[in-house]
């Protein structure tokens, strides 16, 4: 597989994302023109590119359904819900084979022929099959010609043997209907432009969107000459002629169509402008690999070290002029990674169609009615999080539909509307970006968890638990409160990963549910995987950083109060209330001695409130998380470590799985 063709599976992976959203609005709004033209647009693309890379099989089916939607916008056909499934299936297909890279499966026939059959099948069941390219040439027949000047001008080095994609996209570009084609050669051969003149039916758009995957590579301008077909008629193809055989320049041509322009009814060209636009710059958005972004931010990570230590010099020192340029230089500093983090954001509206189109599918083959509802969603967050949180997210989702919207027939004697309704609420707060997932499905029922729970062992049948405590059960493996056992949302095994995800980016979740009235799940994450805002703590002569989010409290206590009781320490009275805490030194560090108060930093772990005890805190800060060694591997409790100001090394903990270590041997 060649870059060419790696760089059109990438770029036709987003445009089917594009497509699914597409279809689904079309599918909410059969009427509405903007989807069924941007649905015919992404698939007129998919084709021309697919053939042009030499998917034949590929570029076979997107013609068919090409031609179904060309249809449907002319009035021969509805949109109806067999013809988005089918689609939407046809093109899982397609996205299922890009995906895993196989070359030879990509060009395998009998890997589309199933869906191919299914798309003919649909045409002749919906009696149209016969009838459907002579309806498609009455279309071009009735749309008005529109004549225009494209220039392409390469800004790599092609020459005419040669098996550029640009050389045959200007080929296809010809085909599109009548052209003229003047191409000027620098020495060796090398191409400097083409000038066409094309008389076409095609729109402008669609001319454009023959140079999508290689806008990189080239500038295109495409300008609107007049109505009609200009070659058919002499003087005008002899005014053409001479332009292309630069006896007239590109300024008196367009002169001679301004004044033809003037007698006659101009083309609708409400979209085009006086000058236009070179396609391959009108997109402020360029495509980066992964690679080149870690690589960039790991070298601020290197300045924002370095800014720490010549902060620390200077404040040594006591040089005035020093620590003015440190202090300037951290805000550079700053400034930089704040730019450097926002590349690697993107909006969490490129979860929102995946999600749609699960409810759809899902509600569809339960005989459910659910409606999927987002806001928020231009919210941005890493893209690494979004990644992570993506199977997460769907598992969530995919409860709601199986186990908490009920069926319609339910619904409606409950005095409720027979659509369910989840929601993805999406905003930032502060440093974090929370995200709410609610449903006004049967929600969950607190005392049969419990009743579970305490069959399971996991809890003492005379435990009073909280609503938190309660539903936080559900996030024990193995727990589940579903009466049947569903292909659906699994077997009580996801929830449990879920919370481990979640934990693993340094966030929360929790619970809040009403029996009848539905379910809500409240997510707490960082903005970014490799920033911690943190507080530095020592212990004998280490230092820790524990996130800042999740933290409830500082006390300081005398040391004494920190008596042990088995393996872990005791209870202390904080805020007139029992908390379990964890001395760090005693655990962790053999020195004998140390401070006659310590400070207990209270922290919420599973909405429960547990302590760690320090001998001291050292303040606040933002660091960059670093991996660790092999040799942490076993020590899951530490997520990394971070190089301070005067060089040392920080671990960074994370405090769930800290507690989790410790219940294990012995129950805080």
């Amino acid at each position: 597989m060649d870059d060419n063709q790696k760089q059109f599976i990438e770029d036709i992976l987003d445009l089917l994302n594009q497509l699914d959203e597409g279809l689904m609005q079309l599918e909410a709004t059969p009427q509405a023109s903007a989807p069924l033209e941007q649905v015919f647009r992404i698939m007129h693309t998919v084709k021309g590119a697919a053939n042009m890379f030499g998917f034949e099989h590929i570029g076979e089916l997107a013609h068919h359904l090409e031609t179904l939607f060309d249809l449907v916008r002319d009035g021969h056909m509805q949109v109806s819900d067999d013809l988005v499934s089918i689609t939407l299936n046809a093109f899982d297909k397609v996205r299922d084979l890009l995906q895993k890279k196989n070359l030879s499966k990509i060009e395998d026939p009998k890997e589309l022929k199933n869906h191919l059959d299914k798309v003919k099948l649909f045409l002749e069941r919906n009696e149209i099959a016969g009838n459907a390219i002579d309806s498609v040439s009455r279309l071009s027949a009735q749309t008005t010609f529109v004549t225009y000047l494209v220039e392409v001008y390469p800004n790599i080095k092609i020459t005419a043997d040669g098996n550029h994609p640009i050389l045959y996209i200007v080929k296809d570009i010809e085909a599109l209907g009548m052209s003229k084609v003047a191409v000027e050669v620098k020495k060796g051969k090398t191409i400097d432009h083409w000038n066409m003149i094309l008389a076409t039916v095609s729109t402008k758009e669609e001319i454009e969107s023959y140079f999508l995957f290689v806008e990189q590579e080239c500038k295109v301008i495409i300008s609107p000459l007049a109505a009609g077909n200009l070659l058919e008629t002499p003087a005008y193809a002899a005014k053409i002629n001479n332009f292309l055989d630069r006896k007239i320049t590109k300024k008196q041509l367009n002169s001679f169509f301004e004044h033809i322009n003037n007698q006659a009814q101009k083309p609708d060209m409400s979209d085009s402008k006086d000058e236009p636009t070179p396609i391959g710059y009108q997109q402020a958005i360029i495509k980066v690999k992964k690679h080149k972004i870690d690589d960039l931010l790991n070298k601020i990570s290197e300045l924002v070290i370095l800014k720490s230590q010549l902060l620390n010099v200077a404040h040594q020192t006591h040089n005035i002029a020093l620590n003015d340029v440190a202090e300037q230089i951290e805000s550079v500093v700053g400034q930089l990674l704040g730019v450097s983090l926002d590349i690697s954001l993107i909006q969490i509206e490129t979860l929102v169609t995946l999600f749609k189109r699960l409810v759809r599918d899902l509600s569809r083959s339960l005989g459910k009615k659910v409606n999927f509802i987002s806001q928020g969603v231009d919210t941005e967050m890493d893209k690494d999080i979004i990644e992570t949180m993506t199977q997460p997210l769907l598992h969530i989702i995919r409860n709601a539909v199986d186990h908490g919207i009920e069926p319609p027939d339910e619904r409606k004697s409950q005095g409720k509307s027979e659509h369910g309704t989840i929601k993805l609420h999406a905003f930032r707060s502060s440093a974090f970006i929370n995200l709410v997932i609610s449903d006004d499905g049967k929600g969950i029922d607190k005392d049969k968890i419990i009743n579970k729970a305490i069959k399971y062992g996991l809890i003492n049948g005379k435990a009073q638990l909280t609503d938190d405590e309660a539903f936080n059960l559900i996030f024990h493996p193995g727990l589940t409160t579903a009466n049947t056992i569903s292909d659906i949302s699994g077997r009580g095994v996801g929830m449990d990963v879920v919370k481990q995800k979640i934990s693993e980016l340094r966030g929360s979740i929790k619970i809040s549910s009403s029996t009848g009235s539905g379910t809500q799940f409240y997510i707490k994450l960082p903005l970014s995987r490799s920033i911690i805002d943190g507080l530095l703590v020592k212990v004998a002569d280490t230092q820790y950083i524990i996130p800042i989010n999740v933290i409830e409290r500082i006390d300081r206590i005398p040391t004494s109060l920190l008596n042990r009781k088995n393996k872990i320490q005791t209870e202390v009275m904080i805020n007139e209330k029992p908390v379990p805490v964890l001395s760090l030194r005693e655990q962790y560090h053999s020195e004998k001695g140390g401070p006659k108060t310590s400070d207990v930093i209270s922290i919420n772990v599973n909405s429960v409130i547990k302590g760690i005890a320090v001998d001291m805190i050292e303040g606040m800060m933002q660091v960059i998380l670093k991996p660790m060694g092999d040799m942490y591997n076993d020590q899951d409790f530490i997520s990394g470590s971070a190089i301070l100001g005067d060089g040392a090394v920080a671990l960074v903990l994370d405090p769930d799985r800290l507690f989790s270590r410790h219940i294990k041997k012995d129950s805080i």
